[in-house]
């Protein structure tokens, strides 16, 4: 509905990542809103390439679901040809094949705007690599790949309640993703009508509403020195940032703005960053990070000061542990957001990023905190282990 307000091509997102991890169930919570109540219920990636388009247009204005990329029919390496092909006729917003003696074949129902959102183990990366290809820009600017999984979690749940151990973190989502998907099979629908209902009490103020909060994501990435595709997703992820202040707008999402930006924004960059031509050397990013540690600014903990270093360490066993300011963590890598992305989840895949015990809810493990110095001075700071020592 707000892509036809404001002029918004259709765009989609590929969910990848390994089975069982809440894939399509977070493609359910999505399609709950206006469509399936259960993961049966779901189109797929199965169906033919007809099927996609003829089932595109019933789906205007709302969520086209295209789940599990495994069910296309042939070798993996066919794959990326099917995908593809779905990605330009769903971007475009035109069916391929109207039949030409339908009573229906008008040319203005033949146009269509929606979001869709597919699933797969994979990335289309990957896909488009077992094809011998490589993605093209058209088709990289209508599709971004996001992992389903962050580092170091094994759901697609990410962020837990302060308090709870990380040893039953797995037990607390699959039983918070079991809860979510008994509240789609009883709730799907619920939403659309008040949505709806508060896009229609002011189509012009909406239209406005929606511009200006695409506006405020935009401006977060002033500076980023993107190129023409990915200024084009940008656009795609603060479409999506309009469409949830909307949803918070209408009473139907309770979930605090910046919050939203944040999340998006974060999505936004590991999209980017993890995009084969734009994935940062992450192995150039560990050296950088071992020569800085070794540095004259960063001391031992009985000797630290705030205002004369950078970091300090501390002995944890036969293991050194490291306290770097945020500010000075990212200058090493000269603000480069994608690079400091890559650096964090490594550190946390290899079990070296310390996570605070009393991590709030809604908050990423990946950020800073806020760290007692020795001075007792509190400090937004990153803590972990020495890399070296793995």
């Amino acid at each position: 509905m707000l892509l036809k307000l404001v002029g918004h091509s259709s765009f989609g997102f590929n969910l990848h990542g390994p089975s069982k991890v809440g894939k399509s169930l977070c493609l359910l919570a999505a399609s709950s809103i206006s469509g399936a109540g259960r993961e049966s219920g779901l189109s797929n990636w199965g169906d033919t390439s007809a099927a996609i388009e003829e089932l595109a247009p019933r789906l205007a204005d709302t969520l086209l679901p295209l789940n599990e990329v495994h069910l296309i029919r042939g070798a993996e390496s066919g794959y990326y040809g099917v995908i593809k092909n779905a990605i330009y006729v769903l971007g475009e917003g035109r069916e391929r094949r109207r039949h030409s003696a339908s009573s229906f074949a008008k040319r203005d129902e033949s146009l269509f705007a929606c979001i869709f959102f597919s699933t797969a183990e994979h990335s289309f990366d990957y896909y488009a690599k077992c094809a011998g290809a490589a993605r093209d820009d058209g088709e990289l600017a209508r599709c971004a790949d996001i992992s389903a999984l962050m580092p170091g979690f094994e759901t697609v749940v990410d962020q837990y309640p302060s308090g709870i151990d990380q040893t039953v973190w797995r037990d607390f989502a699959e039983r918070l993703l079991s809860g979510i998907r008994q509240g789609c099979e009883h709730n799907h629908g619920v939403a659309m009508q008040p949505f709806v209902q508060y896009i229609m009490g002011d189509i012009e103020g909406r239209r406005e509403e929606v511009m200006r909060y695409m506006n405020v994501f935009m401006s977060k990435l002033d500076n980023a020195n993107l190129n023409a595709v990915w200024h084009h997703q940008a656009k795609n992820f603060a479409m999506v940032f309009a469409g949830g202040c909307m949803a918070v707008n209408a009473k139907i999402l309770k979930l605090d703005k910046k919050r939203l930006l944040k999340i998006l924004l974060r999505l936004f960059w590991q999209a980017h960053g993890n995009h084969a031509e734009t994935r940062p050397s992450v192995e150039a990013a560990k050296r950088t990070l071992n020569d800085k540690l070794r540095s004259a600014r960063i001391v031992d903990q009985r000797i630290a000061a705030p205002d004369r270093h950078d970091g300090f360490f501390t002995s944890d066993g036969a293991r050194r542990k490291y306290t770097v300011k945020t500010a000075v963590f990212r200058r090493w890598f000269a603000k480069d957001r994608r690079v400091v992305a890559s650096v964090l989840s490594w550190l946390h895949h290899e079990n070296l990023l310390v996570i605070s015990s009393s991590l709030k809810t809604g908050v990423s493990p990946l950020e800073d905190r806020t760290v007692r110095w020795p001075d007792n001075q509190p400090l937004r700071s990153w803590v972990f282990y020495d890399p070296t020592q793995t």
